[in-house]
């Protein structure tokens, strides 16, 4: 019983020190490319700080705990939202909301109709499946695809240079 709950603390305190490193490293990274810290925050980091999720998921769906695996994703979803109020409660300089860029929009509107749309897929239930994949899965991929340039086309990372035509 106390060897989970140690390996469960010590794994988080590993995430939350990685995600200090991060943060730092991520802006430096921002700065030196010029890529802007939009684009290292949407891509970069959002990347680097999903990979615990997307590993504790993908073990949770070979374990064959799937609603540990949905479960994971949708609370992720909720935790990131509150921490957004709390980091608005406490960094007392600025209004976080007034001082993020406005391309946060497009990336929040995207991340909450690829959210609704796994919660209606859950709903739905169809069993369309090709090559052990189902159809709700690729819908999600592509959406996320199609979403994610225009997302950041503000940033210099989805721009095509003009002498480059």
């Amino acid at each position: 019983m106390f060897l989970p709950w140690l390996f469960f603390m010590v794994s988080a305190g590993a995430i939350v020190f990685a995600g200090t490193k991060l943060s730092r490293y991520g802006d430096q990274i921002a700065e030196l490319t010029g890529l802007g810290r939009l684009w290292i925050g949407v891509v970069l980091m959002a990347a680097a700080t999903s990979l615990p999720e997307v590993f504790s998921t993908m073990s949770a769906g070979w374990i064959d705990a799937l609603d540990l695996a949905a479960g994971n994703l949708f609370g992720a979803g909720m935790s990131n939202m509150l921490t957004l109020g709390l980091i608005d409660l406490l960094y007392r300089q600025k209004r976080v909301w007034q001082q993020a860029a406005l391309g946060h929009t497009l990336t929040a509107t995207l991340a909450m109709v690829l959210t609704a749309l796994a919660a209606f897929f859950v709903l739905l239930r169809v069993e369309v499946v090709h090559f052990g994949v189902g159809f709700e899965s690729v819908i999600l991929l592509i959406l996320y695809v199609l979403g994610a340039c225009p997302t950041l086309r503000s940033t210099t990372a989805c721009t095509v240079p003009s002498d480059s035509l």
